[in-house]
């Protein structure tokens, strides 16, 4: 299933290289996933990101997935984003926050 928060560090990635924040580039790399070409980060080097497998895996997805995928970007970035910053550049590191996040460790404490 596709997740931008598997793409955290090419959004982060396009925000350094092209001088613009985090939402400018997550909306810079969704546009280009949705479409399935790089229009908008082409200026920028990716890696090995893989443009194609991108666009396939989030074409598959159904309407409310694919909202469901924005939704889990932009909970994630509000919960994680310092963790994130601290732990960009690194693949590995930011893969781990990923797996931290979805095992629930950045949930919010409930007010009593």
């Amino acid at each position: 299933m596709f997740s931008f928060i598997d793409h955290c560090r090419e959004i982060f990635k396009t925000g350094e290289t092209l001088g613009v924040d985090t939402g400018v580039a997550y909306a810079m790399l969704k546009a280009d996933v949705q479409s399935g070409e790089r229009a908008n980060t082409e200026a920028v080097d990716l890696g090995d990101f893989d443009i194609a497998a991108a666009h396939a895996a989030f074409a598959a997805l159904g309407e409310e997935e694919q909202k469901a995928a924005y939704g889990e970007w932009h909970r994630f970035i509000r919960l994680c984003f310092e963790a994130a910053v601290e732990a960009y550049p690194d693949a590995g590191k930011l893969a781990q926050l990923a797996a931290d996040y979805r095992a629930g460790k950045f949930e919010p404490e409930e007010e009593a």
